[in-house]
């Protein structure tokens, strides 16, 4: 019943958290060793006596949920035309103030990678300095011209370190310059001798979270909204 964000009380995947926490306590509690466990090549059943597992508080969730309803407020997708204005605005910084290059190529780098290949916020950070140079000459200079873009880690839900290589053309038929922006981070970096390492990094050279670029990115389009 406590306030909740958008609505008079807390949504239902709010309180539904503390049914998963209380299953998470339990099988790490000593009554959680007594599940049992069935097992035949790869696939698993757990038959255990956690409370939160049983008929009637499924039951009990799924009513819930029904007279509770759902509040949905998903992000607005960016518009090509917004982002050309973002990207008009770096263009002018850039050429105005030559001691923050470093930065806003980093910004615009970051708009044109996650617009082009479609990143969610948790896959941009996976993104790879060596692996994109590895591949930039023969990409640029091939037919037709494109780029490679290198995300190194653990990519949708796959055990290990892995690369997947995404190619995206290096001007998009809506006037986004691919090749531009991430071409002018990585001279940034050769500037630097660094060669390795995340494309999106803290000064400390550790890579950055997604949410790191907010700030900048609603005051690019507050100020949009103004002019």
């Amino acid at each position: 019943m406590n306030p909740g964000k958008y609505d008079k009380h807390v949504q239902f995947r709010t309180i539904r958290k503390f049914r998963s926490a209380f299953s998470n306590v339990y099988h790490a509690s000593i009554q959680g060793h007594d599940a049992t466990i069935m097992a035949k090549d790869t696939k698993k059943l757990m038959v255990t006596k956690c409370p939160t597992y049983g008929l009637w508080l499924e039951k009990f969730m799924k009513g819930c949920q029904k007279r509770m309803g759902e509040i949905v407020r998903p992000d607005r997708a960016l518009s090509t035309t917004i982002l050309l204005e973002i990207l008009q605005a770096l263009n002018s910084e850039w050429n105005n103030f030559p001691h923050q290059r470093m930065e806003i190529a980093a910004e615009g780098a970051f708009y044109v990678i996650s617009f082009s290949c479609a990143l969610r916020g948790e896959e941009l950070p996976l993104v790879d300095l060596h692996g994109i140079l590895k591949h930039w000459e023969q990409s640029t200079s091939s037919e037709p011209p494109h780029i490679v873009i290198a995300i190194l880690g653990r990519f949708k839900g796959e055990i290990g370190e892995n690369y997947h290589l995404l190619p995206i053309v290096t001007v998009t038929s809506s006037r986004i310059e691919n090749k531009l922006w991430i071409g002018r981070l990585l001279d940034e970096y050769a500037k630097m001798n660094i060669s390795s390492g995340p494309l999106f990094r803290n000064k400390r050279g550790f890579k950055i979270r997604a949410i790191d670029f907010e700030p900048q990115f609603f005051d690019r389009l507050e100020s949009i909204q103004l002019f």
